[in-house]
């Protein structure tokens, strides 16, 4: 069992493998890589469908802003700051000028 699972790794003996049996042993050698590289792979797709599927649920059951609403709140909320300022400007430079003028 040990040499199988280095030989996923690589690590196995294939002039040796020939020497025996060079048909038969390249056929198990070939379907193991195989087999073990399908079942690795799902366990990869299955840890992110898990992660995936929880991440979803985190999400319905408390939903946050998406980034488009995020980017539109702080546009308007930049928006509202300048219009604040230019009002705050005008007032400010409104009473220096009439003040310039009565003197």
């Amino acid at each position: 069992i040990l040499t199988i699972l280095r030989s996923m790794y690589g690590d196995f003996d294939f002039d040796g493998l020939v020497e025996v049996s060079a048909v038969t042993g390249f056929i198990y050698l070939a379907l193991w890589l195989i087999t073990i590289n399908i079942v690795l792979l799902n366990v990869f797709i299955a840890i992110l469908s898990e992660a995936y599927r929880k991440v979803g649920e985190e999400e319905r059951a408390n939903p946050t802003d998406t980034t488009w609403s995020k980017i539109l709140e702080e546009v308007h909320r930049r928006q509202d700051e300048s219009e604040s300022l230019r009002k705050e400007a005008i007032n400010h430079y409104g009473k220096k000028r009439l003040k310039d003028q009565q003197e």
